[in-house]
């Protein structure tokens, strides 16, 4: 049901904390809301300028949504120190932005996100009952940690940590600096290398991240629901390339999950679904949410 006519997009600030950026698209007569999450280094602008004349925002709202893409607290545009995002804060992120879009438009919510937001799209399901339906590209359980780790370098940063915690003075180990290299490399961005290079140099891309809160939100599971919990219908999504995607971990996640759920997997594709392949994901995408959150509203 993709539409031609312009989208009118425009920034947003919330109240929350040093105030986060979210863009808004408007398109005519919108059935559902797509509140979008980006995952590390990246952010809305950099997703923007990733591949010319692709919008990845503007082809979601094309699919009959109203979007809100959000940049994560230390990202983009956001407040907040640069590359520190725990948990707790990405929740209440994913709250602020589900407030900005429950008072914009009078249509039921959806959370989609590439990337950790594919992750974390999926917690923040379970912890916002407002949310009606969740596309979550490669989520991983979070509880789960011996599954999180997708590089050598991450499986270090437990041991890292405790490390600087017992030989660094009160602090300073949380503000050490590692690199997003650790967890993702420039061409494990996304599956063409123009889009993975443009990602990786944009001036917005976080490349460095304080280790300790990397390291919790990444491999500490005590303050994570189990993704049991999740109740809202949900699409889990990859490319078949995409070289941080463990085999049969689509099916590991949806086996936890007692939540209507469906898997799609586009062949060729690598981990930038949303920039790389918009005529295959924005459809998709869009059809999901416009079926589960319209039926929530009507039923």
């Amino acid at each position: 049901m993709t539409a031609h006519a312009a989208i009118a997009a425009q920034d947003r600030w919330t109240a929350a904390g040093a105030g986060l950026r979210v863009r808004c698209y408007d398109p005519p007569a919108p059935q559902a809301t797509a509140v979008v999450l980006h995952g590390l280094v990246a952010g809305i602008d950099p997703l923007m300028a990733a591949r010319p004349g692709v919008d990845p925002f503007e082809r979601l709202a094309a699919e009959g949504l109203a979007v809100a893409a959000l940049d994560w607290p230390g990202h983009g545009r956001s407040g907040g120190r640069r590359g520190v995002l725990s948990y707790r804060a990405a929740m209440a992120a994913v709250g602020a932005a589900v407030d900005l879009a429950v008072n914009r438009w009078p249509t039921p919510v959806g959370l989609v996100g590439t990337g950790l937001g594919g992750t974390l799209a999926l917690y923040g399901g379970i912890e916002d009952r407002r949310v009606g339906a969740v596309v979550a590209q490669g989520p991983v359980d979070l509880r789960d940690v011996v599954t999180v780790p997708t590089r050598a370098g991450l499986r270090s940063l437990p041991t890292v940590a405790a490390r600087l915690r017992r030989r660094l003075p009160p602090g300073v180990a949380r503000r050490t600096p590692v690199s997003a290299r650790l967890l993702v490399g420039r061409f494990d961005l996304a599956g063409d290398p123009a889009t993975a290079e443009a990602l990786w140099r944009h001036p917005q891309a976080v490349r460095r991240y304080p280790l300790e809160p990397l390291a919790s939100l990444l491999l500490e599971p005590a303050d994570k629901p189990d993704v049991a919990a999740a109740r809202a219908p949900t699409l889990l999504a990859a490319g078949d390339a995409d070289p941080l995607q463990q085999p049969g971990g689509l099916q590991r996640v949806a086996a936890r999950l007692a939540c209507p759920k469906r898997t799609w997997v586009l062949p060729g594709a690598g981990p930038q679904l949303l920039v790389d392949h918009p005529e295959a994901t924005a459809p998709t995408f869009g059809a999901f949410l416009r079926e589960h959150l319209t039926d929530a509203a009507t039923g």
